[in-house]
Protein backbone atom coordinates (compact mmCIF):
# COMPACT_ATOMS: atom_id res chain seq x y z
CA UNK A 1 0.00 0.00 0.00
CA UNK A 2 2.86 2.36 0.79
CA UNK A 3 4.16 1.87 -2.74
CA UNK A 4 0.82 2.92 -4.22
CA UNK A 5 0.69 6.04 -2.09
CA UNK A 6 3.98 7.16 -3.57
CA UNK A 7 3.14 6.19 -7.17
CA UNK A 8 5.38 3.12 -7.35
CA UNK A 9 4.08 -0.04 -8.99
CA UNK A 10 3.13 -2.58 -6.32
CA UNK A 11 4.88 -5.95 -6.23
CA UNK A 12 2.35 -8.68 -5.39
CA UNK A 13 4.40 -11.88 -5.54
CA UNK A 14 6.23 -14.32 -7.77
CA UNK A 15 5.62 -17.62 -9.48
CA UNK A 16 8.02 -20.40 -10.46
CA UNK A 17 7.32 -22.08 -13.79
CA UNK A 18 9.79 -24.81 -14.63
CA UNK A 19 13.18 -23.11 -14.66
CA UNK A 20 11.88 -19.55 -14.86
CA UNK A 21 10.86 -17.10 -12.15
CA UNK A 22 8.01 -14.67 -12.95
CA UNK A 23 7.46 -11.53 -10.89
CA UNK A 24 3.89 -10.29 -10.41
CA UNK A 25 2.85 -6.65 -10.18
CA UNK A 26 -0.48 -4.88 -9.87
CA UNK A 27 -2.41 -4.42 -13.10
CA UNK A 28 -3.03 -0.81 -14.09
CA UNK A 29 -6.03 -0.49 -16.41
CA UNK A 30 -7.12 1.58 -18.16
CA UNK A 31 -4.23 3.87 -18.97
CA UNK A 32 -3.56 6.90 -21.16
CA UNK A 33 -0.89 6.81 -23.84
CA UNK A 34 1.71 9.55 -23.54
CA UNK A 35 2.14 10.01 -27.30
CA UNK A 36 -1.57 10.28 -28.11
CA UNK A 37 -2.19 12.58 -25.13
CA UNK A 38 0.64 14.94 -25.90
CA UNK A 39 -0.97 17.52 -28.21
CA UNK A 40 -4.27 17.65 -26.30
CA UNK A 41 -3.01 18.07 -22.74
CA UNK A 42 -4.12 21.10 -20.79
CA UNK A 43 -1.73 22.94 -18.50
CA UNK A 44 -3.44 21.52 -15.41
CA UNK A 45 -2.74 18.00 -16.64
CA UNK A 46 0.89 18.85 -17.29
CA UNK A 47 1.18 20.09 -13.71
CA UNK A 48 -0.57 16.99 -12.35
CA UNK A 49 1.61 14.60 -14.35
CA UNK A 50 4.86 16.23 -13.25
CA UNK A 51 3.73 16.57 -9.63
CA UNK A 52 3.00 12.84 -9.45
CA UNK A 53 6.22 11.88 -11.23
CA UNK A 54 8.33 14.02 -8.90
CA UNK A 55 6.42 12.64 -5.92
CA UNK A 56 7.49 9.13 -6.97
CA UNK A 57 11.10 10.21 -7.49
CA UNK A 58 11.28 12.01 -4.15
CA UNK A 59 10.13 8.89 -2.32
CA UNK A 60 12.42 6.64 -4.34
CA UNK A 61 15.49 8.84 -3.79
CA UNK A 62 14.98 10.03 -0.21
CA UNK A 63 13.16 7.16 1.48
CA UNK A 64 14.35 4.14 -0.51
CA UNK A 65 17.81 5.43 -1.57
CA UNK A 66 17.21 3.98 -5.03
CA UNK A 67 18.08 5.48 -8.43
CA UNK A 68 15.69 4.35 -11.16
CA UNK A 69 18.11 5.13 -14.03
CA UNK A 70 15.55 4.78 -16.84
CA UNK A 71 12.97 7.53 -16.37
CA UNK A 72 10.93 8.01 -19.54
CA UNK A 73 7.23 8.31 -20.46
CA UNK A 74 6.86 4.56 -21.08
CA UNK A 75 7.94 3.90 -17.50
CA UNK A 76 5.43 6.21 -15.86
CA UNK A 77 1.94 4.81 -16.37
CA UNK A 78 -0.80 7.42 -16.06
CA UNK A 79 -4.58 7.67 -16.22
CA UNK A 80 -5.95 11.15 -15.55
CA UNK A 81 -9.61 10.22 -15.06
CA UNK A 82 -8.88 7.85 -12.17
CA UNK A 83 -5.90 9.81 -10.86
CA UNK A 84 -3.67 6.76 -11.27
CA UNK A 85 0.08 7.20 -11.71
CA UNK A 86 2.70 4.46 -11.35
CA UNK A 87 6.45 4.38 -11.87
CA UNK A 88 7.32 0.99 -13.37
CA UNK A 89 10.23 -1.08 -14.76
CA UNK A 90 13.00 -1.16 -12.17
CA UNK A 91 15.27 -3.37 -14.28
CA UNK A 92 18.06 -0.75 -14.31
CA UNK A 93 17.51 0.52 -10.76
CA UNK A 94 20.20 0.36 -8.11
CA UNK A 95 20.65 1.45 -4.52
CA UNK A 96 22.48 4.78 -4.55
CA UNK A 97 25.06 3.41 -2.11
CA UNK A 98 25.81 0.46 -4.37
CA UNK A 99 26.06 1.95 -7.87
CA UNK A 100 29.11 0.40 -9.49
CA UNK A 101 29.16 2.46 -12.67
CA UNK A 102 27.00 4.62 -14.93
CA UNK A 103 24.46 2.67 -16.93
CA UNK A 104 20.89 2.23 -18.04
CA UNK A 105 18.82 4.97 -19.58
CA UNK A 106 17.05 5.40 -22.90
CA UNK A 107 18.05 7.37 -25.96
CA UNK A 108 16.94 10.99 -25.66
CA UNK A 109 16.59 10.92 -21.86
CA UNK A 110 20.18 10.32 -20.70
CA UNK A 111 21.78 13.02 -18.55
CA UNK A 112 24.76 14.95 -20.03
CA UNK A 113 27.22 13.63 -17.43
CA UNK A 114 26.34 10.14 -18.59
CA UNK A 115 26.70 11.10 -22.25
CA UNK A 116 30.17 12.52 -21.65
CA UNK A 117 31.07 9.80 -19.16
CA UNK A 118 32.63 12.34 -16.79
CA UNK A 119 31.30 10.45 -13.76
CA UNK A 120 31.94 6.81 -13.01
CA UNK A 121 28.76 6.41 -10.99
CA UNK A 122 25.19 7.58 -11.44
CA UNK A 123 23.47 9.76 -8.87
CA UNK A 124 19.80 10.68 -8.41
CA UNK A 125 20.49 13.65 -10.70
CA UNK A 126 20.19 11.38 -13.76
CA UNK A 127 16.54 10.69 -12.87
CA UNK A 128 15.83 14.39 -12.37
CA UNK A 129 17.36 15.23 -15.76
CA UNK A 130 15.15 12.65 -17.49
CA UNK A 131 12.10 14.10 -15.73
CA UNK A 132 13.10 17.51 -17.09
CA UNK A 133 13.15 16.18 -20.65
CA UNK A 134 9.66 14.75 -20.08
CA UNK A 135 8.51 18.18 -18.85
CA UNK A 136 9.74 19.80 -22.06
CA UNK A 137 7.79 17.22 -24.06
CA UNK A 138 4.65 17.98 -22.05
CA UNK A 139 5.07 21.74 -22.51
CA UNK A 140 5.79 21.63 -26.23
CA UNK A 141 3.57 18.73 -27.31
CA UNK A 142 6.55 17.10 -29.01
CA UNK A 143 7.64 13.59 -28.03
CA UNK A 144 11.30 13.90 -28.99
CA UNK A 145 13.11 16.92 -27.57
CA UNK A 146 16.46 15.37 -28.50
CA UNK A 147 16.81 13.30 -31.68
CA UNK A 148 16.22 9.57 -31.36
CA UNK A 149 18.18 8.22 -34.32
CA UNK A 150 20.86 5.76 -33.22
CA UNK A 151 23.60 7.18 -35.45
CA UNK A 152 23.83 10.07 -37.88
CA UNK A 153 26.57 12.00 -39.70
CA UNK A 154 29.24 9.76 -38.24
CA UNK A 155 28.34 10.62 -34.65
CA UNK A 156 27.01 8.23 -32.08
CA UNK A 157 23.71 9.01 -30.41
CA UNK A 158 25.42 10.14 -27.20
CA UNK A 159 27.83 12.44 -29.05
CA UNK A 160 25.02 14.07 -31.00
CA UNK A 161 22.86 14.54 -27.92
CA UNK A 162 25.73 16.21 -26.10
CA UNK A 163 26.06 18.72 -28.93
CA UNK A 164 22.30 19.26 -29.09
CA UNK A 165 22.24 20.05 -25.37
CA UNK A 166 25.23 22.34 -25.76
CA UNK A 167 23.58 24.27 -28.58
CA UNK A 168 20.61 24.90 -26.28
CA UNK A 169 22.29 25.85 -23.00
CA UNK A 170 25.47 27.38 -24.44
CA UNK A 171 29.19 27.38 -23.81
CA UNK A 172 29.06 28.59 -20.20
CA UNK A 173 26.79 25.81 -18.96
CA UNK A 174 28.62 23.12 -20.92
CA UNK A 175 31.98 24.21 -19.51
CA UNK A 176 30.83 22.81 -16.16
CA UNK A 177 30.98 19.38 -17.75
CA UNK A 178 33.66 19.75 -20.40
CA UNK A 179 37.01 21.53 -20.17
CA UNK A 180 38.02 23.89 -22.99
CA UNK A 181 34.44 23.98 -24.26
CA UNK A 182 34.45 26.21 -27.36
CA UNK A 183 32.04 24.91 -30.00
CA UNK A 184 28.58 25.42 -28.52
CA UNK A 185 28.01 29.13 -29.08
CA UNK A 186 26.04 31.27 -26.65
CA UNK A 187 23.02 29.00 -26.41
CA UNK A 188 19.59 28.87 -28.00
CA UNK A 189 17.69 32.16 -28.30
CA UNK A 190 14.04 32.78 -29.19
CA UNK A 191 12.25 36.09 -28.71
CA UNK A 192 13.32 37.29 -25.25
CA UNK A 193 14.16 33.83 -23.91
CA UNK A 194 17.38 31.82 -23.92
CA UNK A 195 18.38 28.24 -23.22
CA UNK A 196 15.74 25.63 -22.44
CA UNK A 197 12.94 28.21 -22.16
CA UNK A 198 13.71 29.41 -25.69
CA UNK A 199 13.82 25.84 -26.97
CA UNK A 200 10.43 25.08 -25.42
CA UNK A 201 8.73 28.18 -26.85
CA UNK A 202 10.16 27.65 -30.32
CA UNK A 203 9.32 23.94 -30.38
CA UNK A 204 5.62 24.06 -29.46
CA UNK A 205 3.64 21.68 -31.67
CA UNK A 206 1.42 23.49 -34.17
CA UNK A 207 -1.69 21.68 -32.86
CA UNK A 208 -1.10 22.86 -29.29
CA UNK A 209 -3.71 25.45 -28.31
CA UNK A 210 -1.45 27.16 -25.75
CA UNK A 211 2.22 27.95 -25.28
CA UNK A 212 4.29 27.57 -22.10
CA UNK A 213 4.42 31.32 -21.54
CA UNK A 214 0.67 31.84 -22.09
CA UNK A 215 -0.05 30.70 -18.53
Amino acid sequence: QNQKEHNLIQFVGHEQQRSKMFLKFELIEPRNRFITDLQSLELGQVIEYMRELLKALKYLHQECAIIHRDIKPDNFVHHFASGTFRLIDFGSAQYSSNVKKAGGGTRGFRAPERLHQTKKKDTAAVDVWSAGIILLSLLTGNANILTHKAKESGKTCDERHLHEIGSIVGRKEMSVLIENCTDYGDGYKYETKTGWAAKALHSVHKQRAWKPDDK
